[in-house]
C-alpha cells in the first residue's frame, strides 16, 4: 500500500494559500468540478469568518483567490478581503470569469486593485463567441474582454488574458495568439488535462499533441514520492473553510497525483501551450497557483 505523500503542516510554515471564498459561480464549464462532482451545498462563507482563518497564518506572502467550484465577485465582501490582503502586504493572485457584475463593478474592483501588489485573471476559450462558449457556457466575451480593459484603466495594467485551449479551438489559438498578445497584456495561455486523466464523458480534450503526451505519461502510473505543496508551502482553503493541499485532492485523494510527478511537471513546463503559473510575476520567488481549476 503507498504511503501518504502529503503531511500536514504548520501554519506557521505556509506561506502560499488559494482562497476559495464561495461555492457560487454562474457559468457551467463542462471540465468544472461543479458539474462532474456537484457540491451538496451552495454556500458563501463569512468576512469575518475567512479573516480569523487567514490570521491564523502569520507569514503569508502570496494568496491566490480562486477556487474549484467558485466564482470570486460571487462574494459580497470580495473588496474588504482584498484591503485585509493588501494591508498585511500580501501579493494577490485574482482569478474571475469577468461576467457577474456591472461594468462599474469592475472598474472598482481596478481602482481597489491599484495599490495591490499581484494581477486579476481573466480567461477566454476562442476568438468568436460560438468557441468561447462552447466551453465556457454562460459568459459573454465580449462582455469579459470589456471587463478586462476596464480593470486594465482603473489598476494601472494589472488585468492578465488566459486563453484555455482545448482540442476544439487551438487551431483557432494558434491563428489568434499574436494578435491577442499584442492587444491584451497576456501572461500564459493554459489548458486543463483533467479529461485525460478522469475519463469523463465529455468530448473535449487537451490538443491533440498534449493529449498523445497526457496519455502517455499517465498509462506509466507513475506517481510522486513527496507533496509539491509540501514543497512549496502551500494549501487551498475551501469555502466551508476546510484545509487541504489542492482542490483534486478533497476529491480524489493521491489519485490525482500523477500530474504532481517531477517528469510530469517537467512536461508541463517545457509546453508552450500549458504553463503552469511558476509565477504570479516574472519576478515573484516561487509558484503561486499549483493546481488549475475551471
Amino acid at each position: 500500500m503507498q504511503s501518504p505523500i502529503y503531511k500536514e503542516q504548520n501554519k506557521e510554515d505556509i506561506i502560499r494559500i488559494e482562497l476559495e471564498l464561495t461555492s457560487l459561480c454562474n457559468l457551467k464549464c463542462p471540465l468544472c468540478v461543479r458539474e462532474t462532482f456537484p457540491v451538496a451545498k451552495y454556500d458563501t462563507r463569512g468576512y469575518n469568518s475567512i479573516i480569523e482563518q487567514l490570521n491564523e497564518y502569520s507569514n503569508l506572502k502570496f494568496v491566490t483567490i480562486a477556487g474549484a467550484i467558485s466564482e470570486p465577485t460571487s462574494h459580497p465582501d470580495l473588496f474588504k478581503i482584498i484591503q485585509y490582503l493588501n494591508d498585511r502586504d500580501i501579493e494577490i493572485s485574482l482569478y474571475i470569469n469577468g461576467d457577474t457584475k456591472t461594468d462599474l463593478y469592475y472598474s472598482k474592483l481596478g481602482l481597489i486593485f491599484r495599490g495591490c501588489k499581484g494581477h486579476i485573471y481573466f480567461t477566454i476559450a476562442g476568438s468568436t463567441q460560438e468557441l468561447h462558449e462552447r466551453y465556457r457556457v454562460g459568459s459573454d466575451r465580449q462582455r469579459v474582454l470589456r471587463r478586462l480593459d476596464l480593470v486594465n484603466k482603473y489598476s494601472g495594467n494589472k488585468g492578465i488574458l488566459t486563453w484555455l485551449v482545448f482540442n476544439y479551438n487551438q487551431e483557432d489559438f494558434e491563428q489568434n495568439y499574436q494578435y491577442y498578445k499584442d492587444r491584451y497584456n497576456t501572461e500564459f495561455f493554459h489548458t486543463l488535462p483533467f479529461q485525460e486523466h478522469f475519463n469523463w464523458d465529455i468530448d473535449i480534450h487537451l490538443p491533440k499533441k498534449e493529449h498523445e503526451l497526457y496519455i502517455t505519461q499517465i498509462n506509466r502510473n507513475v506517481y510522486p514520492t513527496t507533496c509539491v505543496s509540501n514543497q512549496n508551502n502551500f494549501v487551498q482553503i475551501l469555502h466551508d473553510g476546510e484545509v487541504t493541499p489542492c482542490s483534486l485532492y478533497r476529491l480524489h485523494g493521491e489519485k490525482h497525483c500523477w500530474e504532481c510527478h517531477k517528469e510530469n511537471l517537467d512536461m508541463l513546463r517545457k509546453n508552450k501551450i500549458y504553463n503552469i503559473a511558476e509565477s504570479e510575476t516574472e519576478t515573484s520567488e516561487i509558484p503561486l497557483r499549483l493546481y488549475y481549476d475551471c
